[in-house]
């Protein structure tokens, strides 16, 4: 099962809310905070990490460019789904200055929510922006770093990167060793699955301390698995 997304769903509509929240629930892709108020906004944003915001700008009583800079403080430079009119699409896409945002004209249908959030996770999910949550730590790919449990940050290669972020991408099924060495070496065919054990083996000892004696990338029949929700 892939790795839940954590949505805020910023409404202040009891019964929009009430029914996104259902139905999105329903796709068991996600999980939702809710917004009622830009104060809760302000508070959600500071004490919890969210994969995606999705917001209705009436909300925010036309300082959307307020909003983004409220998002940039907190540090949440993830995709921004607005709901809203056509006018106020015009608006918003004129005020966009290069981050993953989308407007979906109300009413929408959900099918047409669904697609917006996937596309944009999907093109989000390695920008250099991204945090990934794995488990216990945080893995930063744009900066080749993971921070632990504990706080420590520790940096990876580019090749231990590579294989983190591949791993990552296809965590639903194990990846076998010969794929992993084509994608993370470029197809390099003097290369041998040696070499990659050697870098799982090192890439497993800079995160393990955070693990307790587990394993992140599980050792599969032919290849490897990464396991980012399992309970450690």
């Amino acid at each position: 099962m892939l790795q839940r997304k954590n949505l805020l769903l910023v409404e202040d509509d009891a019964i929009v809310l009430s029914g996104l929240c259902e139905l999105l629930l329903a796709s068991d892709e996600f999980y939702i905070t809710k917004a009622k108020s830009c104060d809760d906004i302000h508070l959600f944003l500071k004490d919890n990490h969210f994969d995606l915001v999705i917001v209705n700008p009436k909300m925010l009583k036309g300082c959307v460019q307020n909003f983004l800079d409220l998002l940039f403080r907190v540090g949440f430079s993830g995709p921004i789904i607005f709901s809203c009119s056509v006018k106020r699409i015009v608006e918003l896409e004129a005020q966009n200055t290069g981050r993953l945002l989308a407007c979906l004209q109300r009413p929408f249908k959900i099918v047409s929510l669904l697609e917006c959030i996937r596309r944009l996770l999907s093109k989000y999910e390695f920008s250099p922006e991204v945090i990934i949550s794995l488990g216990n730590i945080q893995f930063y790919p744009g900066s080749k770093l993971i921070k632990l449990q504990n706080g420590q940050t520790v940096n990876l290669t580019e090749k231990e990167t590579n294989i983190l972020k591949y791993l990552y991408r296809y965590r639903d099924r194990i990846v076998s060793k010969e794929v992993l060495l084509n994608e993370v070496w470029s197809h390099t065919t003097s290369l041998t699955t040696h070499t990659l054990e050697t870098y799982i083996y090192r890439l497993r000892k800079k995160i393990s301390v955070s693990f307790a004696g587990d394993e992140l990338i599980v050792t599969k029949k032919g290849g490897y698995q990464l396991l980012p929700e399992k309970t450690f």
